[in-house]
């Protein structure tokens, strides 16, 4: 347990930490432009769509940033701990801080006299956000190219925009009254990623 702890701190401190701030700046600068004050339940889910979804690609997408470096990777490779384990240990980070951002921007807008449903509102956030990481995560464990998995996470948002053309893996159903959603994003997000960490293992 130590042991994951150190990597998991050292990971920030030397790789993860500008993501971070990074993604806390784009937090800080939604709430200063963003209206957040006496919205009804579908603008309160656009807010979250359109804003907080994307957080999932700047926190997933550099988690192989390091191993861009073949020295570091096969470095990495002599250790001990096994490179799956590496990666999970990055995504609990990744996804702890996902969780901690929805959550927040939901009780911003619970307690800003605008309708929200906790519940199904933060469920299907946190799938969406984490499915729209989980393609550029995916991309990127694949091509071995950060900058790869951010186009793919973006490519996908942009089409989602104004359209329904992925039925229950589309982005921005909640501001459309729609939360069936949830589960069917929920286990593809867990197979690009569970697929992304065996394809990283089988190239090294």
């Amino acid at each position: 347990m130590e042991k994951n702890i150190k990597l998991g701190t050292d990971f920030i401190r030397f790789q993860y930490f500008p993501h971070m701030l990074l993604t806390l700046a784009f937090c800080l600068a939604s709430v200063c432009f963003v209206g957040f004050r006496n919205l009804d339940a579908q603008q309160s889910a656009t807010v979250m769509e359109r804003y907080v979804v994307f957080i999932g690609a700047m926190l997933l997408v550099p988690q192989f940033m390091p191993e861009q470096d073949k020295e570091i990777w096969q470095l990495e490779q002599t250790r001990k701990t096994s490179m799956w384990q590496l990666y999970l240990i990055r995504l609990v980070l990744g996804v702890a801080c996902i969780l901690m951002i929805v959550t927040t921007f939901l009780l911003i807008l619970d307690n800003s006299n605008s309708e929200v449903y906790f519940g199904k509102m933060w469920s299907g956030a946190v799938c969406e956000t984490l499915f729209l990481g989980a393609i550029g995560y995916f991309v990127s464990a694949v091509t071995n190219q950060v900058i790869m998995g951010y186009m793919a996470s973006a490519v996908y948002y942009m089409v989602n925009i104004g359209k329904d053309i992925f039925g229950k893996l589309a982005l921005f159903q909640m501001a459309r009254n729609k939360y069936g959603f949830a589960g069917y994003m929920f286990f593809v997000t867990i197979v690009l990623i569970v697929t992304g960490i065996l394809i990283r293992e089988r190239k090294q």
